[in-house]
């Protein structure tokens, strides 16, 4: 629809409104499919997304357990009778710029399966990067991926799937495609539960931690409201490694990439069956340490850990002596501030 107002069509330049309407969010979501259990809210958040639409797909569906969403997924995107079992090849017909469908699918498998650059893009499907900048910038455009910034350094942004449904249908869904069509889509799930385990729901654990950074943190919590929200890389030298920071959350007055920025808060979050220990916010303060040394104002930083089953005695205590760290589980992100 875009593309009626562009280029050399006969509308371009005749838009007087440009009303983007954006998905839900996992809160949103919980809330519409009335799912109580927050762990299965995330897991349902994970696959389909916040497209309010797929209401209409699964009916009055509202599943309230593990089982219940797994007889969900087998009723619906893992039955191949059903409409969104074809639904991410349903949304690139859509396109009319995406000609070449294969080599569409072959990116977006790649960017799903870990290649988050054009480069790497490229050596997994086997062509030049340059012969990829139009596919990429057309995917791009039709809201297929998304670029994710660094908040603090300026470097190439890392792409990743947008829309949930399509990264659970090149992981999840292709792999097995020929399991699924046998009807034998209990035995396919089950074959694909670590991928979904570190490559869907891992990922969407993180993507809820910064929603409610972002959108649902009180100002108590994060000393300040919220701007910018998103992830950085801090390199340390000393000890020969790389941390990858889930969330970093800058004041609302606060640039990107300013070398000297403030930053409000530092979180880590991780879709783990064990309780989040004390090492991990050992790493959070390891890391303010690191930014601290290189120019920024994080000296008060507040450390949020994000764990989806809990935190053990060690850790819960430390946080209730500290007004800097706090701790937040599902319960949390669901309904707390």
């Amino acid at each position: 629809m875009a593309e009626l107002l562009s280029g050399t069509k006969a509308l371009r330049g005749r838009a007087e409104l440009d009303l983007r309407l954006g998905p839900f969010d996992y809160r949103q979501t919980a809330g519409y499919y009335g799912i109580e259990d927050p762990l299965v809210a995330l897991h349902l958040y994970a696959i389909l997304g916040g497209t309010p639409g797929y209401r209409d797909l699964i009916g009055t569906a509202s599943p309230q357990s593990s089982g219940d969403l797994r007889e969900l997924l087998l009723q619906t995107v893992a039955n191949p009778s059903h409409a969104l079992f074809s639904e991410a090849e349903y949304l690139l017909r859509e396109d009319p710029r995406i000609v070449e469908r294969s080599l569409y699918h072959s990116i977006l498998g790649a960017v799903a399966d870990g290649a988050h650059t054009p480069t790497a893009i490229a050596a997994r499907v086997g062509r030049q990067v340059t012969a990829l900048s139009h596919a990429l910038s057309v995917l791009r455009t039709a809201g297929f991926l998304r670029r994710r910034e660094d908040v603090l350094r300026r470097r190439r942004p890392v792409l990743e799937v947008a829309d949930p449904i399509v990264r659970f249908t090149d992981l999840v869904i292709d792999p097995y495609r020929a399991v699924y069509e046998d009807r034998r889509g209990r035995r396919a799930l089950e074959q694909a539960e670590p991928t979904l385990r570190s490559q869907i729901y891992g990922p969407a654990f993180e993507q809820v931690a910064r929603e409610w950074v972002a959108r649902y943190a009180a100002t108590e919590t994060l000393g300040g409201p919220a701007g910018q929200v998103g992830t950085t890389v801090v390199n340390d030298a000393r000890g020969r490694s790389q941390y990858e920071v889930d969330v970093v959350a800058l004041p609302v007055d606060q640039a990107l990439h300013d070398p000297h920025a403030r930053i409000l808060a530092l979180g880590e979050a991780k879709d783990s069956d064990s309780p989040r220990k004390v090492v991990d916010l050992h790493r959070l303060e390891r890391i303010r340490d690191l930014l601290i040394g290189r120019g920024y104002r994080a000296g008060d930083a507040r450390l949020l850990v994000f764990g989806r089953s809990g935190f053990d005695a060690e850790l819960a205590d430390a946080a209730r002596r500290r007004s800097d760290v706090e701790l937040v589980d599902l319960e949390r992100l669901g309904s707390g501030q």
